[in-house]
């Protein structure tokens, strides 16, 4: 009697989180992919609710649904939210470092 042994779907165990976690991993490059760039004038929450319905409108477009995100990441527009502020928090400190004396002169390609 010849018994057919079905091959794992994959021996990389990277592969095997991918299909395991898709979408953890597709939010993780979706905002990898989109810049949070938020307007001045806009509030955070504003922001990553935007954010958060351009995610959902992609996942459906691949086949995973918001509930499968909600049950990854949470609150997709909370999780977007504290995005949101970290990136704001980066720019102003990175905006800040550029502005010593220190950062002004190795940006001058006179001095």
């Amino acid at each position: 009697m010849k018994i057919d042994i079905l091959s794992a779907p994959t021996d990389n165990p990277a592969q095997l989180d991918t299909l395991v976690n898709r979408p953890g991993h597709f939010v993780e490059e979706w905002i990898e992919g989109h810049p949070v760039k938020p307007l001045a004038e806009a509030s955070p929450e504003t922001a990553a609710e935007r954010l958060a319905t351009a995610c959902i409108a992609d996942a459906e477009r691949e086949g995973i649904l918001a509930e499968e995100i909600s049950d990854e990441v949470g609150d997709l527009k909370e999780y977007l939210a504290v995005t949101v502020l970290a990136e704001r928090k980066a720019v102003a400190e990175m905006d800040a470092d550029t502005n010593t004396p220190t950062a002004r002169a190795l940006a001058d390609p006179k001095a």
